[in-house]
């Protein structure tokens, strides 16, 4: 999966990019989302499918943090089944994502 150069997430634009896999084994991480300094990393020693599913899971980390969703201790467990469950029904229903995004961008409704 090529990483897009950033992404928005609430109020801020995050700056998206390549981690490499020595180093992200090394601090024993897939990804990183650091809401201080608008960063996320995603290792690239994965392949594709895993590397997705990543990407996916900081944004909702990203996600959860702007709208102040109350996770508490639980909020990684929370991020992963929400990513994991998005990612499946993406899955399962190509295109579902691309009519959604055609829905929001259409003017007049």
């Amino acid at each position: 999966m090529n990483l897009p150069e950033s992404v928005r997430i609430g109020y801020a634009d995050y700056v998206v990019e390549d981690w490499n896999g020595v180093d992200a084994l090394r601090d024993d991480k897939s990804g990183d989302y650091d809401h201080e300094h608008l960063h996320i990393r995603v290792s690239d020693a994965m392949k594709p499918p895993v590397r997705a599913c990543v990407f996916l899971h900081e944004v909702v980390h990203g996600i959860v943090t702007h709208q102040s969703v109350p996770c508490g201790d639980y909020e990684e467990d929370v991020v992963t089944k929400i990513t994991e469950g998005l990612c499946q029904v993406m899955r399962s229903n190509p295109g579902l994502f691309a009519e959604i995004e055609s829905a929001l961008e259409r003017k007049g409704n």
